[in-house]
């Protein structure tokens, strides 16, 4: 099961304020990571409330069930999942009893060989697991590896375990235990993690988009293999792993973070613009044969300013999203296609007899781009173009990206990029170019293995 999530924790420095409103305001600021469930756990040192559920944090959390919900200490997630049904009890934090007290995690990652772990456990103990997500696997090996060994859960043994029998996985972790938080990010780096400290408490978050709203003092990315340990007045960022190569996932700048935010210390809205403008110059031909430049909200926008820079020709909103509506890449197969329906609406008036060049991000699964072109063709629609500002999507990810099977990816359906093109009814279809890409980013720190 491969997940795309969002953590967040945070410990206020006075104990007798209250978390709660600020762990679900940053959970909101990266409710784009996940719709599926979202759940807090918040304590005052020694007693802790879990709330999690099915569906946006704007619809499960509400005035009547966190009016309860007092402490200083908290740890919050956002999740979607590819397991069929979404199960409200695989929602985040999860939890397990540690000698006399509970152990809360939050996760974003996959750990590739998590079966093999699992398989070891339930041999090895009473363990009978509540849910069919990596999380609980790493939870429960945590605990187990602590008991066996008699020794108590702290930083440095959380990280010794990690970094011997979790080495083959992409994860950001977040720790709730009795008056301490501790946070990790894999060797390797796949995914991105953020901690800062304001006048009032110390934070930590997926990414530092989920800040925003604070006062900042102190912002730092945390590097991989290191993690970050805190308590009421003091916090501690600490090494825990090593590798020499580093997999950052380039995902990441394409698609998943929010353009706000600074990823693997770079801006998002100026890598994809970046990633724009270098597609466009690849494909210069494509200024003569269209008179506008329309993104597909709101994933190629950032690419199609870049596009409309090197053209010079102007970028026209006609394809808009409808309001609460999310990404359908994200989505359960099951609703994926219904869910695009709803998405779009096509500004008809702006688009008749254009020759318009489609910008998006990435080409995944083909739904929407194949639902749009029609619905822009319906709306007449001279000829449509598209710039795709990533390479084709080729292989299946064993680190966190939504695509369980090759079969799944549109691009491997196709013998040529000409029959791909008559596929989704379209004048021409461009991708960028792999080794373009791979000139934006200075050092070979980056996992490309999903275009391969």
């Amino acid at each position: 099961m491969n997940e795309e999530c969002g953590v967040f924790a945070g410990i206020l420095f006075d104990k007798n304020k209250n978390i709660i409103d600020k762990t679900i305001k940053s959970l909101s600021n990266i409710q784009h990571r996940g719709i599926q469930s979202c759940g807090v756990c918040v304590s005052c040192g020694d007693k802790e409330m879990l709330f999690k559920d099915k569906g946006l944090v704007c619809d499960v959390f509400n005035p009547n069930n966190i009016k309860n919900f007092i402490g200083n200490m908290a740890i919050g997630h956002v999740r979607y999942s590819t397991i069929n049904g979404d199960l409200k009890k695989s929602a985040q934090p999860l939890c397990a009893k540690f000698k006399n007290d509970y152990i809360y995690l939050c996760h974003n990652g996959h750990i590739a060989d998590i079966q093999l772990i699992k398989n070891e456990l339930t041999l090895k103990s009473k363990i009978k697991f509540q849910t069919q997500t990596d999380s609980e696997v790493v939870l429960r090996k945590i605990i187990f590896e602590l008991e066996k060994n008699n020794i108590d859960a702290n930083f440095e043994n959380i990280g010794k375990i990690l970094s011997k029998f979790f080495d083959k996985g992409a994860y950001c972790l977040c720790f709730l235990y009795k008056d301490k938080i501790f946070a990790y990010r894999d060797k390797y780096g796949f995914r991105p993690l953020w901690f800062c400290e304001t006048d009032d408490g110390f934070f930590i978050a997926s990414e530092d988009i989920a800040f925003k709203d604070f006062k900042i003092n102190k912002k730092v990315e945390i590097m991989p293999g290191f993690g970050v340990e805190f308590f009421l007045n003091n916090f501690k960022i600490k090494k825990f792993d090593y590798s020499n190569k580093k997999k950052m996932c380039v995902f990441e700048h394409i698609y998943f973070a929010h353009i706000n935010s600074t990823i693997f210390n770079k801006k998002v809205f100026k890598i994809r613009k970046k990633i724009g403008e270098i597609a466009a110059k690849k494909y210069i031909h494509l200024k003569d044969k269209c008179d506008i430049v329309v993104p597909v909200v709101n994933s190629g926008i950032c690419a199609a300013i870049g596009v409309s820079k090197v053209y010079n020709l102007p970028l026209i909103f006609a394809v808009l999203k409808n309001k609460n509506q999310y990404r359908t890449f994200i989505e359960m197969v099951n609703f994926r296609e219904e869910k695009i329906f709803q998405k779009f609406k096509i500004r008809k008036e702006l688009i008749k007899d254009k020759r318009i060049l489609l910008v998006d991000d990435s080409l995944v699964r083909g739904n929407t781009a194949k639902y749009l072109v029609r619905e822009l063709l319906k709306a007449q629609a001279k000829e449509v173009h598209m710039l795709i500002a990533s390479p084709m999507l080729k292989n299946t990810c064993s680190f966190g990206v939504d695509i369980r099977n090759k079969k799944e990816l549109i691009a491997n359906k196709f013998n040529n990029l000409s029959e791909f093109s008559k596929y989704l009814n379209l004048n021409s279809l461009n991708f960028m170019y792999l080794d373009d890409l791979k000139k934006i980013y200075e050092k070979n720190d980056y996992c490309f293995d999903c275009f391969y």
